[in-house]
């Protein structure tokens, strides 16, 4: 494969150029990791690259350092689901919260 931004030739198996570190393939949105250009589906966790494809000339140069996963949008599943935690731990904490001294005096006490 050849670097999108050196143009130095890298062996297929490689998933970051041997010259400047930039990724060669198509990064996943969800995971973060390197696909082959032409995979339609993330070979790490599934999410398939038509709902939301990055190629590596769309991630913003950072000298070099590779970006941390966190840094990628979230898919609607992605938001149902800490939006579902978040309210349960509000719940606990609540209820947590409506134990006064008392309570806690009866079941030790």
């Amino acid at each position: 494969m050849i670097c999108a931004h050196c143009n130095v030739e890298n062996n297929a198996s490689r998933k970051y150029c041997r010259s400047c570190g930039s990724p060669v393939g198509t990064v996943c949105n969800r995971c973060g990791v390197v696909n082959e250009l032409e995979d339609k589906y993330c070979g790490e966790c599934g999410f398939p690259f038509t709902q939301s494809l990055k190629q590596e000339s769309d991630v913003p140069d950072s000298g070099g350092v590779r970006l941390p996963v966190g840094s990628e949008q979230y898919t609607e599943r992605d938001i149902e689901e800490l939006m579902s935690l978040r309210l349960k731990m509000q719940k606990e904490e609540d209820s947590a919260k409506s134990l006064r001294q008392d309570d806690i005096n009866e079941l030790f006490g």
